[in-house]
Formats: C-alpha cells, structure tokens, sequence
C-alpha cells in the first residue's frame, strides 16, 4: 500500500472526479462543457474584485491566480501551485476550462460587459486570459 492509500488527502475525492470522472462523463465535448460549468458556478458564487477571486481560488483548491498583465479590455492570470502541478501529475490532458468559464462568468459581473476567457498551457504552466467588450453590455450576471 502506499503512503497516499493509508493517509487519504482530503482533496483525493475532489482530484478523482475532476481530473478523471468528469471527462470520462462529458467525453469529446468535456473542454466546452468545463468552460459552460465554470460560467455557471460562477454565476452562483460571484466576487467583486481580483483579492476575493485570488482568496477563492485557493479555498476551492484551484491554485494561486496571480495577475500576470493588465490592459483596458483584458487581464491575464497565471495559475500556479500545488494543485496545477498535481493536476498535470495525474492528467497530462487535463484542461482549466472550468476556472477560465468561473473567470468570464465573474468579469462579467466585474465589468458590466460581455467578457470570455481562454486558457493557454505551454510548458505545464497555465495562463488564463479574461477579455471583455466595452462596447457589449452585458444582461446576465
């Protein structure tokens, strides 16, 4: 037995679903759909500014979001930590879908305006741009 079956990690049950059921379950579609469940959890547990999205990141065991730039119409975060090298260490394919669909959805609300987020993974380091239209209000929160 090893070390991690006799002292369980109580992110284990967490880890199972997210890095191997829940793509097993949404298949060909799983990115698309992560993206669509993160907009709506983040619908539900909506922030008003980066400190508390950061804070929440790490309560959800997401990882550190660290700003990485900033313009006028877009933020780019780095997620780092624990969690983002112990994803990669389970599921070399794993996506970040689901905390860039959380992002828009909370940008959204942020800037009053239509927003979406793209992640981009280079070298097993994760960035996640949020980009929103000015000119696009937006009627969902």
């Amino acid at each position: 037995m090893t070390d991690t079956m006799t002292s369980p990690s109580p992110q284990l049950g967490y880890e199972l679903m997210r890095h191997f059921v829940l793509p097993d379950i949404l298949g060909e579609e799983s990115h698309s759909l992560l993206y669509l469940l993160g907009k709506n959890l983040g619908r539900k547990f909506t922030f008003s500014s980066i400190p508390e999205l950061q804070a929440f990141f790490i309560e959800a065991g997401w990882g550190g979001l660290n700003v990485k730039s900033e313009s006028k119409d877009a933020i780019v975060f780095r997620l780092e930590g624990e969690p983002v090298k112990k994803a990669f260490a389970l599921n070399a394919e794993h996506s970040f879908n689901l905390e860039a669909g959380f992002l828009a959805s909370n940008f959204t609300s942020i800037t009053g305006c239509y927003t979406e987020a793209a992640e981009e993974i280079s070298k097993q380091r994760v960035s996640i741009t949020v980009k929103w239209d000015r000119k696009e209000s937006s009627t969902i929160v």
